[in-house]
């Protein structure tokens, strides 16, 4: 339970990290925590399927890149979920991208 509370709150703090990114807006701190528990439940309920997907159609190429592209694919969702939480374009939400596989490969390898 504390382990799932700590990656909670690394994701929380990525989320507020992100408004920071030019093209990424993120209205309040509330926004935040909501758009990190939507982007928990939609990475709960849809990540393996985006994951076998990307494995099935790069042949495997992508493997490497699956975490990044998995939330890629789900921080594009959050966005359209959620009305105070916008991202103007792919280079925004790529850099989002990155900044949440760095923070949750950190939590992993510390927790």
């Amino acid at each position: 339970m504390v382990h799932a509370l700590l990656q909670f709150a690394v994701l929380v703090a990525t989320f507020a990290a992100m408004g920071l990114i030019p093209g990424i807006r993120i209205r309040s701190f509330g926004t935040a925590v909501v758009s990190a528990l939507v982007f928990s439940v939609v990475s709960w309920l849809l990540s393996w399927l985006i994951w076998r997907l990307l494995v099935v159609g790069t042949l495997g190429i992508a493997f490497i890149a699956l975490g990044f592209l998995t939330n890629l694919v789900l921080l594009w969702a959050t966005d359209k979920i959620i009305d105070d939480f916008e991202i103007k374009g792919l280079g925004p939400l790529a850099l989002g991208a990155l900044l949440l596989t760095a923070a949750t490969s950190l939590g992993r390898l510390l927790w």
